[in-house]
């Protein structure tokens, strides 16, 4: 039920990364576990099997551990460890490391597209819109954003703070922040996981270019 996607990341990853279907089962399974948690009440039974489903995976890497959250939102974890959650439809990711790390995940939308000045600078919009594989690259450029937001947690203008370097076929993916937190240049890996771009970074250690 839960997959270890690890493998499929660049051999020198400082992190692991797991995923996991929100269906039915996710029910099954956590009666199974017998988690001494009580289950949150929500409206859309999809938000409620995200909630276990993160709870699971993060008793199947650290069993006891517990899954928190701190004042803006970003969740941690009580042993020390750092980690990331994302969901797009029914599939669910988390990123976990030693380190600060950020994740996310998007399908390719064409409505992405349409919004793309609201979250991508005229730099990246130029490559983008003059690539053969528009939706594509805009679909990343979003996720990168996302990540990088979510690996600080707060305090993100995409638009503004944010530039994508021109992508090639590639897993790993640069983008240049000068924002807030200070000036980093990031380093993010993408693998594709039943037709999603997942993105993670924890990498903020290249020198800005």
């Amino acid at each position: 039920m839960i997959q270890e996607l690890t493998p499929l990341l660049a051999p020198d990853s400082d992190f692991r990364l797991f995923a996991m279907i929100m269906d039915e089962t996710v029910e099954e399974e956590w009666q199974a576990r017998s988690l001494l948690l009580t289950v949150p009440h929500f409206k859309l039974k999809q938000r409620q099997w995200q909630w276990m489903g993160a709870h699971l995976m993060v008793d199947h890497i650290f069993p006891g551990a517990r899954l928190m959250k701190d004042a803006n939102g970003k969740p941690f974890l009580n042993n020390g460890s750092h980690l990331s959650i994302s969901h797009d439809g029914d599939l669910l990711a988390l990123a976990i490391s030693s380190r600060p790390i950020g994740l996310d995940i998007q399908t390719p939308d064409p409505r992405v597209l349409r919004i793309q000045r609201r979250f991508m600078n005229a730099e990246e919009i130029e490559w983008v819109d003059t690539s053969a594989r528009q939706l594509e690259y805009a679909t990343l450029v979003w996720a990168c954003k996302e990540a990088v937001f979510k690996y600080f947690g707060t305090g993100v203008d995409f638009a503004a703070d944010c530039t994508v370097r021109p992508i090639y076929d590639s897993q790993s993916l640069v983008m240049d922040y000068h924002g807030r937190h200070g000036v980093f240049t990031f380093e993010l890996q993408q693998i594709v996981h039943l037709n999603r771009h997942i993105v993670i970074t924890n990498s903020a250690n290249l020198p800005p270019r």
